[in-house]
């Protein structure tokens, strides 16, 4: 088993070489930055590449679509996935733990600490993408604000569309994908507040 692990590592590695040589050297550092965030357009920009708004990310798209910088970039993708012993199916896993993730899956107590919601997925504290507390003694005691942000869930989505096929036979590149925090807290506040009121009204209303 090792002996096949290590030959097929070095194939890997000789593969990855010989495909190197055959790159520009702005080709092969497009290839080297498009790894660390899988964006085109801004992979293309810190490679060197001149172009600015919708000419950089059809150059980047087109460029990622060349018959050589596509292997290579197979190639490393490949390797670091061996690297890392990490599977299509432990990837498709988690982004399905996203794509399901609900903010009515968190509960937080008297203290500010989020704990799951009885019925909750096992797991869903992996869709969480941060948490803040902030302690406030006031006159009338101690407080506790908590923030809780989950991962992106559209771009979640998106991904694993493109695994199953959906968005397949549009030759247009899909945009890259922004994450508005702004807008999401705006979201978040307005439904927190909204269960707030809610549960004043029960309150007052003796349910």
């Amino acid at each position: 088993m090792l002996a096949r692990v290590g030959v097929r590592g070095a194939s890997m590695s000789m593969a990855s070489g010989n495909l190197s040589d055959r790159l520009t050297s702005k080709q092969r550092r497009f290839v080297q930055e498009y790894l660390i965030d899988l964006n085109a357009t801004a992979a293309y920009k810190r490679a060197g590449y001149k172009g600015h708004g919708n000419v950089a990310e059809v150059n980047a798209h087109r460029l990622l679509r060349h018959a050589q910088v596509a292997a290579a970039v197979q190639v490393a993708q490949d390797a670091r996935a061996q690297r890392l012993q990490l599977t299509q199916d432990a990837v498709l896993a988690e982004l399905v733990l996203l794509a399901h993730s609900d903010i009515l899956d968190y509960v937080i107590d008297d203290h500010g600490e989020v704990h799951l919601r009885a019925g909750a997925p096992p797991h869903a504290m992996r869709a969480v993408a941060s948490l803040k507390k902030k302690i406030l003694h006031t006159a009338a005691g101690t407080l506790y604000e908590t923030e809780i942000k989950l991962w992106n869930k559209p771009a979640s989505l998106r991904m694993s569309g493109e695994h199953l096929g959906l968005f397949k036979g549009s030759e247009q590149a899909l945009p890259d994908i922004h994450v508005h925090l702004h807008s999401a807290r705006d979201r978040l506040a307005e439904r927190l507040d909204h269960l707030a009121a809610r549960h004043a009204e029960d309150a007052t209303n003796g349910h």
